[in-house]
């Protein structure tokens, strides 16, 4: 069974170690495939960016309370790097009030757990705390 917790804001702060180490290696592998090294003081940065937004959110997937996912997502209204220059972007299109908008960064599931339901499941907790 898969056991799935949110974690808004500060709360994140307790699994930067845990998510920048993921990000990292399942970044260089299918399907990211990213050429470039990944700096862990940039993953720790970013992930440290997370805890401090208190509307930012990680979710983590268990299987038997091991940790086989995350997602992490900023709204976009926020002063993240991650998101400098999206404002002008969006306002340009008629988005004016950023507040309203989300960046869902990614998904990462460990490979032995791709396949199954997870992905969907994971959205629907973020969609499911960002709308309420």
């Amino acid at each position: 069974m898969t056991e799935y917790r949110i974690l808004i804001g500060k709360e994140a702060a307790d699994q930067i170690d845990f998510v920048s180490a993921m990000r990292i290696k399942h970044f260089r592998e299918y399907p990211y495939l990213y050429d470039a090294t990944l700096d862990p003081e940039y993953e720790k940065k970013y992930i440290h960016e997370l805890a401090q937004n208190p509307h930012a959110m990680v979710v983590l997937a268990y299987a038997n309370s091991k940790p086989i996912a995350i997602s992490t997502s900023l709204p976009l209204a926020s002063d993240a790097d991650i998101l400098h220059g999206l404002e002008p972007e969006f306002k340009r299109q008629g988005y004016n009030n950023l507040s309203e908008f989300y960046y869902w960064s990614e998904a990462i599931i460990e490979p032995e757990f791709r396949g199954y339901p997870i992905l969907p499941r994971l959205y629907e907790r973020f969609e499911f705390q960002v709308l309420n």
